[in-house]
């Protein structure tokens, strides 16, 4: 959309924390580094973290922040940890922190989610159960600029933070039944319209054993 000149315009804006964001930094850190970090004391036991690094040439890592005319859009460098469950494999905390240089508008970009188990439908799944995400960019003051001819100047650091929470887990399911050829004629054919435009008498349905 169009970048308004009201900072009340701008909102901080995340996705993908229900797995784009993993398989992303997964998937990007196969070509960047990794390092062993440390162990750091879970809710229950020991948790392995460790650090990676991600180049701006292979990243795939999205922020989109406004412009004078139009919102832009970057796929900067990053680097975080991921804490994995040494019992399972699992992985309870990503973070991603961007490293813009230093001629960009933006200044942060950095996403955080954790993960836990959670109970749907009588089993345990890993899902995020936590993100909180911080921005700090430019705001550009196209007002500004046009009263004082300046546009080097007509932007505003502007900060904020988003922290989710996510609960109430439900398990959706759907029922299916499947007629076969038999099936479908002892319940009927659908009903159609009467020669006179009016709806005809629905035909009675044989039940089914």
């Amino acid at each position: 959309k169009e970048v308004k000149d009201d900072p009340s315009e701008y909102k901080l804006e995340t996705n993908g924390e229900f797995g784009p964001i993993l398989a992303t930094v997964l998937s990007d850190a196969l070509h960047g580094r990794m390092t062993w970090g440390h162990w750091e004391q879970g809710p229950s036991a020991l948790i392995a973290v460790f650090r990676y690094s991600v180049a701006k040439e292979s990243s795939h890592y999205s922020v989109f922040y406004p412009g004078f005319l139009r919102n832009k859009q970057e796929f900067p460098a990053y680097h975080g940890e991921i804490a994995v469950n040494p019992a399972d494999g699992s992985i309870l905390r990503i973070t991603v922190q961007a490293d813009f240089d230093p001629s960009d508008q933006n200044v942060r970009a950095d996403l955080l989610v954790e993960y836990g188990s959670v109970e749907i439908g009588n089993k345990n799944y890993i899902c995020p159960v936590k993100s909180v995400a911080l921005s700090m960019v430019r705001i550009p003051s196209p007002d500004f600029a046009l009263r004082n001819h300046d546009y080097d100047n007509a932007s505003f650091f502007q900060m904020r933070v988003n922290n989710v929470r996510f609960t109430h887990y439900h398990l959706f399911r759907a029922e299916t039944r499947i007629l076969t050829g038999d099936d479908a004629a002892v319940v009927g054919p659908s009903p159609s319209p009467s020669p006179e435009g009016m709806p005809a008498k629905e035909p009675a349905k044989v039940p089914q054993p």
